[in-house]
Parts: structure tokens; C-alpha cells; sequence
């Protein structure tokens, strides 16, 4: 599938994710399977991507991150996302699912995927098999699934799905000498991999090299690995022979590590941000999607303005937020039906924040 027959126009999407999981808690009782929202904006030649993420609520209902075991506690049930399909289905016009949630069917007995598609909305799913360790390299890690790729894609091109998305992930650490370059091929060859294999069933690759924000480097230290990562994965695509007019870039923006006493400001990350991307991306790439990857709300979108403001670019730019989205609302819900409401208020004032960053100013 071509990126231009992806889209119709300027439109937006909405990204519903489930755990699919039956967990016990501490009392030994089973759970329910637990839905997440994330949203975000895609335009004709580009998409937004959300990537899902894991969060769970302590004894003192604080909002905590899992990136482990993707447990989650007092999430929403099925007929509450429907609830919340039905405000944000005017707004959204694609969606990505977790691979249990294709399966998985509405209160009225309806399959999600046909749900969604009855309304007009492209549907997605997340491919990948998480990340393990890297046999032979501390701290790092592999992505993994590509073992039953094939046998998904071709299961879900005959559901008409119409877009897929794998992450690896690379952290920086100076010290340690990560990423390696035998990490940044292992996974890259992996992502090559996965977007020919997508293209041959016709479903749309949203490929995700992200470059972890937390650590101490420097924003220099960010961009040349930031560059590396990317110079290497379109070589690799060049390698498998993937049409890049029908491939999506989901990328960080280049900036200081979370832990580094000196953060960057949004005018360095969009320039150097910007910067890479020149260096790095070809121009026949069909569009590129900024992840917010642990940065605050309002820093994800000072930073997507100050980037729009040295637009335009040679590919589409849009962003593809989870937590930066996410947070304000799920703080607000606090795993409470009575807080649905308010939540999807300040869910929708993030969104309409990162939309308008999508304009300069």
C-alpha cells in the first residue's frame, strides 16, 4: 500500500491498545483485560503513530510507568472504550491495536477491528514482540517476533489491516560504549526486515529506531547516535529493497538525557533535531513521526512547535505522543468511571496543544 492511498486529506486518529492479558491480584482473583487510549494527527502524507505503554496505579493511586510486565490495575473495560470511541470517532480516522485487541469484541459481541472499520477508521497493529536482552552485550537489547511475522502479516492483510508498527530501542551511556554497533545492526537488519515483509502483504511499515531520553549524554552526544541509528537503518532499508514513499519514520527528537544537569532548550532541539534528520533521511521517505519518550507534556510540544517553525521539511512532520497525551488524563481518571469525563477533557486540550504546534508561529 502507497502512504498517498493512506490518508484523504488532513485527518486525525485514535489509538485504543489492550493488554489482552487475564492478570491475578494480591488476592489471588483474576482480573479483567484492561484497555489504554493514546490519539494523535496524521495528515496526506504522513501519520501520527502512538506507541502504547504500560501504567498501573500503586496503593496510593499514584500514576507509575510498567515497561516489564505490562500489568495495569483500574483500567478501562470494554464498554467504557467503546464510550470513549464514540466521543472521539468524528475526531480520529486511524487506529492501532495491540495484536490480542484484533481479536477481542465489543459489549454487542462486534469485533473491534470491524467496529472501527464500519466507521471509516484505518486500523493498525503493533507487531513487534517487546525487546530482550542482547546475548554477549550488558544492558542492551533485541527486538523480537520475526520468527512469526510472516504468519501475522498474512492474517492480517486478509482483515484488511492497513498499517503495522515495530520499536527497538538504544540507550546512550559513554561509559559503556552503548549503543554498540553490533546492537544498532542486529536490530536495524530486524526492522528492515519487518517493513519488506509489511510491504509484500500490502500493509503500510511505521518503523520505530527510538533513541532512549534517559541518561546523562549530552544533546551532542544524542544527535551523532541519533545520526548513526538513522544513516544505518536506510541502509539496511536500501538493503531489502523497501519502497521509503510507502514507509513512516517514528523517531525521538534529539536532546539531552533526561538525567543531564544541562537540558536542552526547545530552540537546540528542534536545530538539531532538524539537523539530524537532513543528514539522515531521504528525501522519498513518505513522512516522519516525533515520539514524546518520557518528555513532560508541555516540553513534547514546545519542542514539536519550535520544530514546525523551521518547516517545511522534504518528508511530512506530525507527532506520535504516548505519555506526553496521556498523563494529564490518566492522572485526572485516577481508574474512577465518575472521572471518565473530566479526564477525556484534558485528554482533548493535549491533543488540540500538539495540533496546533503543527502550525508555525
Amino acid at each position: 500500500m502507497k502512504v498517498d492511498n493512506f490518508w484523504n486529506g488532513d485527518s486525525r486518529f485514535y489509538f485504543m491498545c489492550n493488554n489482552g492479558h487475564k492478570k491475578k491480584n494480591k488476592d489471588g482473583e483474576t482480573e479483567d483485560d484492561h484497555l489504554e487510549m493514546v490519539q494523535g494527527i496524521g495528515s496526506k502524507k504522513n501519520v501520527f503513530f502512538a506507541c502504547p505503554k504500560y501504567w498501573k496505579y500503586d496503593e496510593e493511586h499514584e500514576l507509575g510507568f510498567l515497561d516489564g510486565e505490562h500489568q495495569c490495575k483500574n483500567g478501562l473495560n470494554a464498554q467504557e472504550a467503546e464510550k470513549i470511541i464514540g466521543v472521539l470517532e468524528k475526531e480520529y480516522a486511524k487506529n492501532i491495536l495491540f495484536e490480542e485487541t484484533v481479536e477481542q469484541n465489543t459489549s454487542e459481541g462486534v469485533n473491534f477491528v470491524e467496529y472501527l472499520k464500519n466507521r471509516d477508521i484505518l486500523v493498525g497493529v503493533k507487531l513487534d514482540g517487546g525487546l530482550r536482552p542482547l546475548a554477549g552485550f550488558e544492558d542492551e537489547t533485541i527486538s523480537v517476533g520475526l520468527d512469526s511475522l510472516d504468519q501475522k502479516l498474512e492474517k492480517y492483510s486478509k482483515m484488511n489491516i492497513d498499517f503495522a508498527k515495530w520499536r527497538v530501542a538504544f540507550e546512550i551511556n559513554k561509559e559503556k560504549g552503548t549503543p554498540s554497533d553490533a546492537a544498532i545492526e542486529a536490530n536495524l537488519r530486524i526492522l528492515a526486515q519487518y517493513a519488506k515483509a509489511c510491504q509484500k502483504y500490502g500493509i503500510v511499515p511505521i518503523v520505530e529506531p527510538e533513541v532512549v531520553y534517559s541518561g546523562n549524554h549530552t544533546i551532542k552526544q544524542c544527535r551523532e547516535i541519533t545520526e548513526k541509528i538513522l544513516k544505518s537503518l536506510f541502509k539496511e532499508l536500501e538493503i531489502f529493497k523497501v519502497d521509503l514513499a510507502g514507509t513512516i519514520l517514528k523517531t525521538g527528537m534529539v536532546l539531552a538525557g533526561s538525567e543531564n544537569e544541562i537540558q536542552s532548550s526547545s530552540r537546540e532541539v528542534a536545530r538539531e533535531t532538524i539537523a539530524a534528520l537532513k543528514n539522515s533521511v531521504p528525501k522519498e521517505l513518505a513522512g516522519v513521526v516525533f515520539l514524546s519518550g518520557g518528555q513532560t507534556p508541555t516540553q513534547a510540544t514546545d519542542n514539536l512547535q519550535e520544530i514546525t517553525n523551521l518547516g517545511p521539511f522534504d518528508w511530512g512532520v506530525t507527532y506520535s505522543y504516548a505519555r506526553a497525551l496521556q498523563l494529564p488524563a490518566l492522572q485526572a481518571w485516577a481508574g474512577k468511571a465518575e472521572n471518565v469525563s473530566q479526564a477525556q477533557l484534558l485528554f482533548l486540550e493535549r491533543v488540540a496543544a500538539n495540533s496546533h504546534a503543527l502550525y508555525k508561529n
